[in-house]
Parts: C-alpha cells; sequence; structure tokens
C-alpha cells in the first residue's frame, strides 16, 4: 500500500520546513496530490500553536474583541464540539494585549493538561484526522507534528521513562496505520553547531520587540520543569536539552513499526540530503 503520510522531524536548522516543502513540490510535479503542513497554522492533526477553546468560550471571545474577529474566524476551524484558533497567525505579538495572553493559555501544552490527559487530546485528534484521510486521496505531508512537538511536552514537563515514552508514540501512531506513515528523520550529528547556525539565522528584526529564537529557548529551557530539575542554564543548557530530547526521538524511532529513514547531514548539504528522501519517496508511492 502506497503512503499517505509522510512525517519529517528533526531538531530545529536541520532542515524540517525546507525539505518538507521541497517534498510537496517533487510530488506534485510528479503527479501526485500532496499537502505540507508546517508548523504554527491551522493542522488537521497536530495541536501546537493552537488554541483549544469550547465553542461558549470562542463565541464569548469573538464578542470581546469585536475588532478581531475577522481574523480570529480567518484563523480558526470548528471540529465537533471544539474550536481551533491559530493564535500565532493573528499579527499579534504575545505580550501586545490580553487576547493573545488568553488564546496562548488555551493552548495545551506547557504542562496544562496531565500526560496521560495529553495523550488522550492528541489521540482523539489523530484518529479524526485519520478518518477524514481515509477518504481522500491527498498524501499529506507533516513537519515535526509528530515528534518534535509531542517530545518537547513530554520531557520538559513530565518524569516519565523511555517505556512510557516509546508506549506514547506506539499509541499516537497507531491511529494512523491505515495510512501507512513514513517517517523521515534528519539528523544533525554536531547538535551544537547546527543550533549555533540557526540561531544566526533566526534573529528578530532591528527595533523589534521580540526576542531572538535562540532567547526565547533559552526561556524554554530554563523554566520548564526538566530544565529547573537539571539546573539548565543559556546556551550550554539548552543544547543539553537538545542532546537529552535527540537521544530521546532516536529511541521512540528504534521502536516504531513504521517505515523510517534516518538521514545523517553533518556537512548541511541539502540537496544531498533531498536525492536520499526522493529515492525513498519515490520507493513508498512507486514513482518511476
Amino acid at each position: 500500500m502506497k503512503t499517505k503520510l509522510i512525517l519529517f522531524e528533526g531538531i530545529p536548522g536541520s532542515g524540517k520546513t525546507t525539505l518538507s516543502i521541497k517534498a510537496e513540490k517533487y510530488l506534485i510535479d510528479n503527479g501526485i496530490n500532496a499537502k505540507c503542513y508546517t508548523e504554527g497554522g491551522l493542522h488537521p492533526a497536530d495541536l501546537a500553536w493552537l488554541s483549544y477553546l469550547t465553542l461558549d468560550e470562542y463565541h464569548d471571545m469573538l464578542n470581546k474583541y469585536p475588532q478581531h474577529a475577522d481574523v480570529i474566524k480567518k484563523n480558526s476551524t470548528i471540529e465537533e464540539d471544539m474550536v481551533l484558533v491559530a493564535f500565532t497567525k493573528l499579527g499579534l505579538h504575545k505580550d501586545e494585549n490580553e487576547l493573545m495572553t488568553y488564546l496562548r493559555d488555551k493552548e495545551i501544552f506547557d504542562g496544562k493538561l496531565t500526560i496521560d490527559e495529553f495523550l488522550e487530546v492528541n489521540i482523539k485528534r489523530w484518529k479524526s484526522f485519520c478518518k477524514k484521510a481515509a477518504e481522500d486521496d491527498i498524501v499529506y505531508i507533516f513537519e515535526c507534528a509528530f515528534l518534535q512537538n509531542h517530545i518537547c511536552e513530554i520531557i520538559a514537563y513530565n518524569e516519565v521513562n523511555t517505556e512510557y515514552i516509546t508506549d506514547y508514540f506506539n499509541q499516537l501512531i497507531s491511529t494512523v496505520l491505515s495510512l501507512n506513515p513514513t517517517l523521515v528523520y534528519l539528523n544533525q550529528p554536531d547538535i551544537r553547531a547546527t543550533i549555533e547556525r540557526v540561531s544566526k539565522a533566526r534573529v528578530s528584526p532591528k527595533n523589534s520587540t521580540r526576542p531572538d529564537w535562540i532567547d526565547m529557548c533559552i526561556d524554554y529551557v530554563e523554566n520548564c520543569k526538566y530544565g529547573k530539575n537539571n539546573n539548565l542554564h543559556g546556551f550550554d543548557g539548552t543544547i543539553q536539552f537538545f542532546d537529552h530530547r535527540v537521544k530521546t526521538e532516536l529511541t521512540v524511532i528504534e521502536n516504531l513499526s513504521i517505515d523510517t529513514l534516518i538521514v545523517d547531514n553533518h556537512s548541511f548539504d541539502w540537496d544531498a540530503m533531498f536525492t536520499e528522501i526522493t529515492a525513498f519517496m519515490n520507493d513508498r508511492l512507486q514513482i518511476q
């Protein structure tokens, strides 16, 4: 059976966004109906960067903030009795007003739920996605929706052992097995060099009040449960967090019952990586 779901994973700077978008174009150019979902927008399965509201909460918010109603509606989707709002797409900085504070508080990440509650909510959504995806002819490409956003939540805010983590991901992937999912892991052997490289690229515009990407990463690591318990500080502490994350992700991959491709990119040779990825996709989608 051809795959209908390709998962791209790896640490920041490993090329997830660039290569997943290239994969979408490659498949379309080869006559395959493909759709790539990157981080931050409305997503058919992932809940990261989305506010999770009841219908009553959603309508109350629209009434309270009529000046933002149009952009909120544009970046929202109603699913059964819940509403998801892609709050990072509203054009409002998280510290600019009480609306962004409210929406950020309605995200299910950052330790707001117990790990079992977190898994339950995500399994429900991934099952719903699978049911819809089974009825169409689209090959879905997800960037960082499977490992990254879940693994960060698990290791940052929950003290669980490796067995629990591997079981968590096997439960999650089981919801989409009928789509014959495949996983491409972009492995950067030198984590420090990769994070240093992406830190230089992801800087806020001059005179912006928004912190640079690396400063937000450091703040996340220093203030999460794992960072506090392990006394992680500054850039070096952030590298330790990413190192722990990569080791955990590779252990999870070893225990998954789906086709996976681990691509090592020590030289940042994106073309060579994509050649390896296209060969992998060709085989799983029977592209000649």
